[in-house]
């Protein structure tokens, strides 16, 4: 989990917390976390995507907003928040303050923009909808569910297939139905 106050990410497991990192000037304010191969990726009030390698404890900052969209590392974020995995390659990320959701890809670290940035409850094309501060974005089957200000809102899966690698399987979140790997316990412990 996120302790956004005290910067740091947490690990709850038989009614025991662990600190997983804290206090690194790469990662102020943490917000959302997930998983995927080895990694954490987590936002960060400060506008960040950052990746955390498990195995290392190594941190990466992969955007430094201070380009255009289209490249992930020049990407400029507006207090990021929830995300999720759509497939190994494609990461869903809720852009608050940008009143869009972002499509990360991490193998070849790109992003793009979905909706229209302005804030409101139309629904239609996946490039003209519109998203009140979008707070979270968790998949079940074969959607995406999107928390915002008064109003939780379902955007299947399919609408974004396009931008989806046609190889990559988009039924099941990444490892959601294998363990983790042998060293994850021996890390948080």
């Amino acid at each position: 989990m996120t302790d956004y106050g005290n910067h740091a990410l947490r690990l709850i497991t038989e009614g025991r917390v662990s600190t997983i990192i804290k206090g690194s000037a790469v990662l102020p304010n943490p917000l959302g976390l997930t998983f995927t191969d080895g990694f954490a990726f987590i936002t960060s009030s400060s506008d960040l995507l950052v990746r955390l390698d498990l195995l290392t404890k190594s941190l990466t900052i992969l955007t430094n907003g201070t380009g255009p969209m289209g490249s992930l590392s020049a990407a400029q974020l507006s207090y990021p928040r929830g995300l999720t995995f759509l497939s190994p390659s494609i990461l869903l990320i809720a852009d608050y303050g940008k009143h869009q959701l972002l499509l990360a890809n991490i193998r070849n670290n790109t992003i793009t923009e979905i909706c229209d940035g302005t804030p409101g409850y139309r629904n239609g094309d996946i490039r003209s909808c519109q998203l009140n501060d979008p707070w979270s974005v968790l998949m079940v089957n074969q959607s995406v569910y999107v928390g915002q200000v008064n109003a939780i809102r379902r955007l299947p899966l399919a609408a974004l297939s396009e931008f989806i690698p046609p190889m990559e399987t988009t039924t099941a979140t990444p490892g959601a139905n294998t363990p983790p790997p042998s060293y994850f316990n021996a890390f948080f412990e």
